[in-house]
């Protein structure tokens, strides 16, 4: 298990006092404390859009747009969770 270092040595507590997100949704989180909210990208489809780029631009000397549109996905875990709380005063 891996715990976030940084925020503990600080007194700082996730997610109570700070909440971390990741990128890439490595499975990095898996060994993670608390478990770590991360963007997902869909890698599979970026690979074939860049070959698909390239493949265009060599074989009809076309032009192509260096940006790509792909959704990407928020996986919420622990690290980002506020935990509720109620005043019963």
């Amino acid at each position: 298990m891996i715990r976030i270092v940084p925020t503990t040595e600080a007194g700082l507590k996730a997610p109570a006092d700070i909440a971390l997100v990741g990128y890439d949704g490595i499975a990095l989180w898996k060994y993670v404390y608390p478990k770590l909210t991360t963007v997902l990208q869909p890698t599979y489809e970026i690979r074939g859009m860049a070959v698909q780029g390239i493949v265009k631009s060599h074989s009809h000397n076309e032009i192509i747009s260096p940006y790509m549109e792909v959704k990407l996905i928020l996986k919420i875990r622990d690290s980002s969770l506020r935990r509720k709380t109620f005043d019963n005063t």
